[in-house]
């Protein structure tokens, strides 16, 4: 499923952050209490065919796109950096990573 709003949270108030290079890409390790880890790159997003400040941040979708701005539909999208999480929206057509979460 896609993560919602709590799951962001928990992971910036519960974890570990710290910006690493995997493989050749930058992006942020989020290491939780009980030391398990994972790696969100910091990819940006994509607008029509451009890929705009990749390298810069990790934003990804949320499980949210029901508000429309001037016909636009927007989807909820969370801004992970060292500093906090940041709830926002962006433009459904525009390009963001997913990154799934399992209950179980």
């Amino acid at each position: 499923r896609l993560p919602s709003y709590d799951d962001f949270e928990e992971l910036v108030k519960n974890c570990k952050m710290t910006v690493i290079r995997y493989k050749d890409t930058r992006g942020i390790k989020i290491t939780g209490p009980n030391g398990n880890s994972i790696f969100l790159p910091y990819s940006g997003y994509k607008h029509e065919r451009e890929l705009n400040e990749c390298g810069e941040f990790a934003e990804y979708w949320m499980d949210d796109s029901r508000t429309f701005l001037q016909g636009y539909r927007l989807a909820s999208v969370y801004r992970i950096t060292l500093s906090g999480g940041i709830y926002g929206y962006g433009f459904a057509h525009q390009g963001n990573p997913v990154r799934a979460v399992s209950d179980n």
